[in-house]
């Protein structure tokens, strides 16, 4: 069996003006979906493998700069997991309150910060479109940080190097603090 993923359709004219339209499907066999899940399962994600990852593509003031966010996550957030993406390995920062877990800030070891705010929409604190608008408000005062308007129903990303100063940091910490508060708060 074989996953179809999309169908491409091209328009063929010919000298004498005869159209033909020749559809391609594109996608994956079964066994090729087995075989790449099979191999993401396989190899360990942790703090150590994600430093060594982004100290191999990263400045070492990145990686100074996500070791302090990683720290300060450790501290204040419920828990920091580690794991291996699409793009790589990921460190998640979570919150958990009344059983319900938000893991939608994202650092990944090609040295960028992800918000994905499409899955926010599910939670009860950001399903309202303004409360998203707010977050990407607070996102865009930090220093170096520009997400457009359409980031709030996507999985935007920044550079770990539009943190590296100690104003932008700071105020992407207390973005980060008004978004812990505003999951917490909520039943």
């Amino acid at each position: 069996p074989a996953e179809v993923l999309a169908m491409e359709i091209k328009q063929c004219v010919g000298q004498d003006g005869t159209q033909m339209l020749v559809p391609q499907l594109v996608g994956q066999t079964a066994a090729a979906t087995i075989k790449k899940r099979s191999s993401a399962r396989t190899e360990k994600w942790d703090k150590t493998s994600f430093f060594n990852s982004l100290a191999s593509y990263q400045t070492s003031e990145e990686v100074r700069v996500a070791e302090t966010l990683t720290e300060w996550l450790e501290n204040n957030f419920s828990r920091v997991d580690w794991r291996i993406g699409k793009r790589g390995g990921q460190l998640l920062a979570v919150i958990q309150h009344n059983g319900v877990e938000c893991s939608d800030i994202r650092v990944e070891a090609n040295g960028y910060v992800r918000i994905r705010f499409r899955r926010l929409k599910a939670k009860e604190a950001f399903c309202n479109e303004a409360k998203r608008l707010e977050l990407l408000r607070r996102l865009n005062v930090v220093d170096g940080v520009e997400l457009p308007v359409d980031s709030i129903n996507g999985g935007p990303k920044f550079p770990l190097s539009a943190l590296n100063t100690e104003q932008s940091f700071s105020q992407f910490l207390d973005t980060l603090k008004w978004f812990q508060q505003e999951i917490t708060s909520t039943s």
